[in-house]
């Protein structure tokens, strides 16, 4: 037998075998009242972001990362802070937000940090989300906190290395941004948690603090771990060893229902989860059980879903046991696989999928 008979012959039973997506995907889009553009398994996802640079850039990163894996990113920038963030992702305005392991602890779930390492905070996180139908992603190793900060000359001079340090001086300025004098995080957890009431506090607008040090404004002041000025090694920030700051890793949040709507198992039409490929997948292992019993030996079948006018298949996660192929290509498809079965087996298994008492367990 010829290879572009036997491929004519792989295609027959490959019809009759296998689930396959015949009319346009927006098909199943007009059942629900949707376009007659299909997106396939395009999937689109609506990230927010904070309002500081920082938050921004961390936006960007994810974007850039879930679209090198098939994701088109509606990025909102600088939506606001986060309980901002958190009541969008309520309201279904947005499907995920940039956030902070810390800030969702003691922002939004209203619950004690200081004290928590990473995993600890992470955890806790985690737990309050789970009662929310949200969830985080995998806590990222990068971390930016609120830090104590010195000149490296005034605190060699000083012997200063923790912020426990500093009780041991007679007096010193404290210099930052108006709001921390009033917050535990702040100066009220400085003086509970280290015994600092030897500061007086200077109010210090956001970014000035460092010029606030080399002026002599302050001796210390509130910095936020990933500050460029402490790059140049001026600066030292001190250690927090009983994490009065708590800790800080970068995470994504999303709802639920939008982890699965983007699973390597979704098929997307039109923003509507599909079962394709369950049904796929069931009537391959389906075919593969009928076919090894009608045949009397083993006979292996995988689903394939071929899409016809679908302008943007994007598969995110290739599904197991399943294939999403374009019309236009599945001849070169399975061009790619070459003869699997020998001719004799190949037209036994053949002249078994034509009867049409194969499929009648």
């Amino acid at each position: 037998m010829s290879r572009r008979a036997q491929a004519r012959l792989r295609v027959g039973v490959l019809a009759l075998v296998v689930a396959v997506l015949l009319g346009a995907c927006g098909q199943a889009g007009d059942d629900a009242g949707g376009s007659s553009q299909p997106q396939g398994a395009a999937l689109r996802v609506r990230l927010g972001t904070q309002e500081f640079p920082e938050g921004r850039i961390l936006g960007e990163l994810w974007r850039q990362a879930l679209a090198v894996n098939g994701y088109t990113v509606d990025l909102r920038k600088g939506v606001g802070p986060a309980e901002d963030l958190d009541g969008l992702l309520q309201e279904g305005e947005i499907d995920g937000y940039v956030a902070y392991t810390g800030t969702v602890l003691s922002i939004v779930a209203k619950e004690e940090v200081s004290g928590l390492d990473p995993d600890e905070t992470y955890a806790k996180a985690k737990a309050f989300y789970d009662t929310r139908s949200m969830v985080m992603s995998a806590k990222t190793p990068y971390e930016n906190k609120d830090a104590i900060a010195t000149t490296v000359d005034y605190a060699g001079s000083h012997g200063l290395k923790s912020i426990a340090d500093l009780s041991k001086l007679s007096s010193f300025t404290l210099g930052a941004r108006p709001e921390f004098e009033k917050l535990y995080l702040g100066l009220k957890g400085l003086q509970d948690v280290y015994g600092l009431d030897n500061a007086t506090f200077k109010a210090v607008p956001l970014g000035e603090q460092y010029q606030a040090l080399d002026d002599g404004q302050a001796e210390a002041v509130n910095a936020f771990t990933t500050d460029p000025q402490l790059v140049d090694g001026d600066y030292q920030v001190l250690s927090d060893p009983k994490l009065l700051f708590g800790s800080q890793n970068a995470v994504l949040v999303v709802g639920q229902d939008d982890l699965k709507r983007v699973g390597g198992d979704t098929f997307m039409v039109d923003g509507h989860k599909q079962p394709y490929i369950r049904n796929s997948r069931h009537e391959a292992s389906r075919a593969a059980k009928l076919l090894t019993s009608a045949c009397g030996f083993p006979v292996h079948v995988e689903g394939v879903i071929v899409t016809v006018n679908a302008d943007d298949i994007v598969v995110k996660t290739a599904p197991a046991g399943v294939h999403v192929v374009p019309r236009m290509q599945i001849a070169r498809w399975l061009g790619r696989h070459g003869p699997i079965y020998s001719d004799a087996v190949l037209e036994e298994i053949f002249d078994v999928a034509r009867r049409s008492t194969t499929w009648q367990p």
